[in-house]
């Protein structure tokens, strides 16, 4: 009975697989589809915005056409460029260095009730003391706790224990939070006395550095200069990092000058980048093999290159020719020809994009100002100037604006197809779900009538025994 019920079990399936099988085939062939292009389009998210930070780098943090600071003597500064920085000689002298204010309180017992008295700020900061030995290690730490917790002093002074050996109390170390001159402060007692500015002998407190700004003088003939901090923005693009004050009146010569080396590295990572985005494109739109078809179970025949997943995809397609306009087309520039294959920009026979160096350094050296121009100044599309017409900004915001309009997270391209994916998938689980059910009602109502038609068949066998055995009895009565 087991085997027979087997049978008519594997019967019914196999019925009903024939006959649901072409529409189990479409929608195999329907979810492999949508699957491809949910891949196809994180693919395309990923080229694209890679190539977007690349273009925002060289636009934005920093120029495409780099400089290069060399200097006479780096033992008491060093030089950092980014963008806008131009080319510049200048001397520096570097008088003294900005320092942090530094308060050292050994009897910490003399602060309750005090407060902390703040360059610029016209009232004093009262210190939260209340229920607190000082004269304990607990009662200290809990101290400095308060203090860098208190949202008036946090932004103005840190509070740190310092463990002196011999001491069982530690010694309260309070550092302002910035340098320079306006960043001093005093600790004062309930009655407004300086527990700083106190005698030597046997001080409450003592100051272990004086905060003062940074001094330095531009050329020999400049005027001196102060600055709170030792990062000191001295021109458009240039950055100073104070190290050391000089001695003497010597000074230190600056040359900023523009840098091919590193002007074409910045060439090549664009370069690099958009040949990624342009392999990754013609990949997702290759025809494949023709006749290459998916299987109706959605497996991919193995002997076959499908077709890719925006293979035929006018969207696709008409980003792919923008980028390809907009980055390597000729177009004109202050009534000169700028053409970006004589500036490294190599198509090669199998379609890629190199960067040709040699090429590039030819070009640069003929023309140095025409690869800023032909670039631009930013890839932001934010700072994009909307009275003009696109087509005649330049190369880097074309880029930015046309990729932006498919990776924008709100309304970009790329999102809107995000969504129609996931309402196809989810049209999908639904009718696979139904078929499914279909699927199971058929295998129910075949092995009915599987079991049915095995029932009349048995019955049959029994009558045709039960009628021979009656014709033979029946034989052997005339015999």
């Amino acid at each position: 009975m087991l085997q027979v019920k087997n049978r008519i079990d594997d019967m019914a399936a196999e019925i009903a697989q024939k006959k649901m099988g072409a529409e189990f085939g479409r929608l195999g062939k329907d979810k492999s589809s949508t699957e491809a292009r949910q891949k196809g389009v994180a693919t395309l998210k990923s080229v694209l915005g890679n190539f977007e930070k690349q273009l925002q780098r060289v636009g934005d943090s920093a120029d495409l056409r780099a400089h290069k600071a060399t200097q006479s003597s780096e033992q008491e500064f060093s030089v950092k460029l980014e963008k806008g920085s131009q080319q510049l000689d200048f001397d520096v002298h570097v008088k003294q260095l900005a320092t942090v204010h530094q308060v050292q309180f050994k009897n910490v017992a003399a602060l309750a009730t005090g407060s902390v008295k703040v360059a610029g700020r016209n009232n004093a900061i009262a210190l939260d003391t209340s229920g607190l030995d000082l004269a304990t290690a607990e009662g200290v730490k809990e101290l400095a706790r308060r203090i860098n917790a208190d949202s008036d002093l946090k932004e103005a002074v840190r509070a740190d224990l310092r463990h002196v050996p011999g001491q069982a109390t530690p010694y309260l170390l309070l550092t302002a939070t910035t340098s320079g001159d306006g960043a001093r402060f005093d600790l004062v007692s309930a009655s407004g006395v300086s527990l700083v500015a106190r005698p030597v002998a046997g001080p409450d407190a003592v100051v272990l550095a004086q905060g003062q700004d940074a001094i330095v003088k531009i050329g020999n003939q400049g005027a001196e200069e102060s600055y709170s901090t030792n990062e000191i923005a001295l021109f458009t693009g240039v950055t100073l990092s104070l190290k050391k004050a000089h001695t003497g009146t010597e000074t230190a010569r600056v040359s900023i000058t523009p840098d091919m080396e590193g002007t074409a590295a910045n060439m090549r990572a664009l370069v690099q980048a958009y040949d990624a985005v342009r392999k990754q494109l013609r990949e997702l739109m290759d025809p494949g093999t023709p006749g290459a078809s998916v299987s109706p179970d959605g497996d991919e025949k193995g002997d076959v290159k499908p077709a890719g997943a925006f293979y035929a995809d006018a969207g696709v397609r008409a980003l792919l020719r923008d980028l390809e306009r907009n980055f390597e087309r000729v177009v004109s520039i202050d009534g000169k020809t700028f053409d970006p294959a004589r500036f490294g920009v190599k198509r090669s026979a199998d379609g890629s994009v190199t960067f040709d160096q040699k090429r590039f350094e030819a070009a640069y050296a003929g023309d140095k100002e025409m690869l800023a121009k032909w670039f631009g100044e930013t890839a932001d599309v934010m700072k994009r100037d909307t009275r003009a017409d696109l087509d005649t900004q330049p190369a880097g915001m074309r880029l930015a604006v046309r990729i932006r309009e498919w990776t924008d997270e709100i309304t970009g391209v790329l999102k809107h197809r995000t969504d129609t994916d996931e309402i196809v998938t989810q049209r999908l689980a639904t009718k696979e779900d139904q078929l499914k059910a279909r699927f199971l009602a058929l295998v129910a109502r075949y092995t009915d009538e599987l079991a049915r038609a095995e029932q009349v068949q048995q019955q049959m066998k029994e009558t045709r025994s039960f009628v021979d055995a009656l014709f033979r009895g029946s034989r052997k009565s005339g015999e």
